[in-house]
């Protein structure tokens, strides 16, 4: 299996980093997440868990750990702001009954514990004070402020939205830019080393 390492320049022990890393690791990849700052931190509230989450969150085996402890909302409205007419009144139970998981409210703080703990457990690697000072393609590799060379097969990262260096996975493929700041690869199974 590949060994990949998962960073963000920005955040990377963040909850899409910490899931993502729990996924490669349940497919036999070693993998490590590199965060640049001393402990994890948690920026934001409270995040919406939707029904897609919530079941990438039961094959972890950690949905029934989230149900008993936090709330599930019954829905949201919408409002036009010129005159506070409806735009959109969506009740969560339908989602439940349509897709089989509700949405559910978490604090971002308990969320990220939550998929520390599941990646701990599956044996990702978490480093923390890892501060990226350079990125080298060809190897493909990471070079930490502390002159440490990070080599992996393959390099998935991302940095936030107030950086303006962009990293994208490092592995030949297609980049698409979605946005200012948003980009997506496709990676077929098969590129995989």
């Amino acid at each position: 299996m590949a060994r990949i390492v998962g960073l963000q320049l920005e955040g990377g022990g963040g909850v899409a980093g910490l899931a993502a890393s729990v996924g490669l690791r349940r497919k036999g990849h070693h993998v490590i997440v590199l965060e640049s700052t001393s402990s994890l931190q948690t920026l934001g509230g409270s995040l919406l868990i939707p029904p897609s989450a919530a079941r990438v969150l039961d094959s972890y085996a950690l949905w029934e750990a989230f149900k008993p402890s936090e709330s599930i909302p019954p829905g949201n409205t919408t409002y036009r702001y010129e005159d506070g007419s409806v735009l959109e009144d969506v009740r969560y139970d339908a989602m439940a009954k349509t897709f089989g998981y509700p949405i559910m409210a978490i604090p971002r703080a308990k969320y990220q514990w939550m998929l520390y703990e599941a990646a701990a457990k599956e044996g990702v690697e978490v480093r923390l004070s890892s501060r990226i000072k350079s990125i080298d393609e060809g190897a493909p590799a990471v070079i930490l402020v502390n002159r440490e060379m990070v080599e992996w097969d393959v390099i998935i990262g991302a940095d936030g939205e107030i950086i303006s260096k962009r990293l994208v996975v490092i592995l030949g493929g297609a980049t698409e830019q979605l946005q200012s700041f948003h980009y997506y690869e496709f990676l077929p199974t098969g590129t995989l080393p």
